[in-house]
């Protein structure tokens, strides 16, 4: 009996790693898009136009983790505007009840080389409309709604898996001007069923000409404004989307996971309207992740396409019409 034990707990062991992991990993795209959907709402009527470009990097097989003779090149321009639909301030209690719309989109393009088989796919695009609604409440707490909708696809084979809706809520506390501290629940289909899962919103900031800033888990950085119109920044990004994705290797794994941490070096010159941005660092991670679709797969481990560690460089516009 005793000797059954320790498999048994080992099997339950790596359940809850798989299940951790999960759901770390949908934690980390909720959360991305909550703070990405907040840091909008505080720059409403906003255009951003950004492009990326990580040069050749070599393949690592996941079966046993070794680098391969295959590689990568991988290049993506991403545009996002936000923009007030309407917005109220009850003057006698000073609350505010505002509306705002958002669409985001990204294209990506991979260039692979050297495949016996292909892997990824040669390009994948990513959008989101959406909508976010905020109003203030008592003693420094707001809530926040946000619906979007949007279609993740690798364009081989569109269906409604390349349809992606994600709905939810999260309550504020500003404590200060400087730090805001919030949770909540979204309702999503990423994995072609509808799941909710918790959403949580974490932003730290300082002022003055050294500024750091936290918002959790999408950005922490260290910024010096040189002077008015420049600024100099140490950032650390990570970024998460997941798409719909035809897998030659394995059609019943068609749910696409890429993750990418960058760390880089920022320049930023401000005009009036208009930011120029651009920025150069490490990649050291990158990884494409297939998995199957369904409650079942949840909980089913997939080991990651990953990528060789590389530089990349970056450049980006943000533009601010008139309201």
């Amino acid at each position: 009996m005793s000797f059954y034990q320790p498999r048994k707990l080992s099997s339950v062991n790596k359940l809850l790693n798989r299940l951790l992991c999960l759901l770390c990993a949908q934690v980390a795209l909720i959360c991305c898009q909550v703070t990405t959907a907040s840091a909008q709402f505080g720059q409403p009527n906003t255009l951003n136009l950004d492009a990326i470009y990580v040069p050749r990097s070599y393949h690592i097989r996941p079966e046993d983790t070794t680098r391969t003779n295959s590689s990568t090149v991988q290049q993506r321009i991403g545009l996002g505007y936000s923009f007030s639909l309407s917005a109220r301030v009850d003057t006698a209690t000073g609350k505010v009840r505002s509306w705002m719309g958002m669409i985001n989109g990204n294209y990506t393009m991979l260039k692979n080389r050297d495949y016996p088989v292909q892997v990824l796919p040669d390009r994948l695009l990513y959008s989101e409309l959406g909508v976010i609604h905020y109003h203030s409440l008592k003693r420094k707490w707001a809530m926040m709604n946000l619906f979007s909708v949007g279609l993740n696809s690798d364009l081989v084979h569109i269906s409604t898996n390349d349809l992606f809706i994600n709905a939810g809520f999260i309550f504020m506390k500003h404590f200060n001007p400087n730090l805001t501290l919030g949770f909540g629940a979204f309702a999503y289909n990423v994995l072609s069923t509808p799941m909710v899962m918790p959403g949580l919103l974490f932003n730290w900031q300082t002022t003055g000409r050294f500024r750091v800033l936290v918002n959790v888990p999408t950005e922490v950085s260290v910024a010096y404004g040189v002077s008015k119109a420049f600024e100099l920044k140490a950032a650390f990004r990570p970024k998460n989307i997941n798409y719909d994705a035809e897998n030659r290797l394995n059609p019943a794994k068609s749910a696409l996971m890429y993750w990418e941490l960058p760390i880089g070096l920022e320049a930023k010159i401000k005009g009036k309207r208009l930011d120029f941005m651009m920025a150069g660092g490490i990649m050291p991670v990158r990884s494409y992740t297939y998995g199957g679709r369904g409650i079942r797969n949840m909980f089913r481990s997939n080991p990651p396409h990953q990528f060789s560690s590389n530089f990349y460089v970056s450049a980006g516009l943000s533009y601010r019409l008139k309201k």
